[in-house]
């Protein structure tokens, strides 16, 4: 993928995590429209804080993510706050990096869900889930395509497969399709299989 892509998607999805914030209505976005920070921000924090050791300043950030870390609990059962905080106390800084890298996967895989799996969703709402989800890949990306250039090539396909189920063809002769969440899902769900095999200390949940 080119680097002026890269930059399209970031700022397209930079949009849409804040019109995501400033208010939706319910029950899929509304511990997300809580958030006072847009997830990438405070995930970029963290990697910046785990590479310099700053673990106090890692704790902090954890609190900015309190309503995720609580749904992905409910969702998913995996208490990554309590993974998180024992790694710390532990002084395990490979295991804290590796938790951090779980967080952000699992945010993904919770935006995966509401994109595939929530109902009442609108088509823009769906498109913002997917962008959001693209910019938490994308901080996994070096440590992907450390494993493998390959795996990291397949993942960037699938997400631009992905995000082509919501383009819009300009031709006044086309006719409206709504999106196919089932032919979506199988994408999301090779993207998940395949960044959790390639992630050190992660195993596909």
């Amino acid at each position: 993928m080119s680097k002026p892509r890269k930059i399209g998607w970031y700022l397209l999805g930079m949009v849409a995590i804040c019109a995501l914030a400033v208010g939706q209505e319910g029950a899929a976005q509304s511990y997300r429209s809580t958030l006072r920070k847009p997830t990438v921000e405070v995930f970029q924090s963290m990697l910046r804080a785990t590479t310099q050791q700053d673990y106090d300043g890692l704790k902090k950030s954890l609190t900015l993510l309190d309503p995720i870390l609580v749904e992905v609990n409910r969702k998913f059962q995996v208490d990554l706050a309590a993974e998180f905080l024992k790694a710390i106390s532990e002084g395990r800084h490979a295991a804290v990096a590796a938790t951090v890298r779980k967080l952000i996967f699992y945010d993904m895989k919770d935006l995966f869900a509401l994109l595939t799996q929530e109902r009442g969703l609108t088509e823009a709402q769906m498109q913002a889930f997917l962008k959001s989800a693209y910019l938490d890949y994308q901080l996994l990306a070096p440590t992907v395509t450390a494993q493998s250039v390959e795996t990291n090539a397949r993942i960037q396909r699938w997400f631009k497969e992905a995000a082509e189920e919501f383009s819009i063809d300009p031709s006044p002769f086309s006719r409206e399709k709504g999106v196919d969440r089932q032919r979506v899902q199988r994408t999301t769900q090779r993207i998940e299989a395949a960044c959790a095999a390639a992630l050190p200390g992660l195993s596909h949940p």
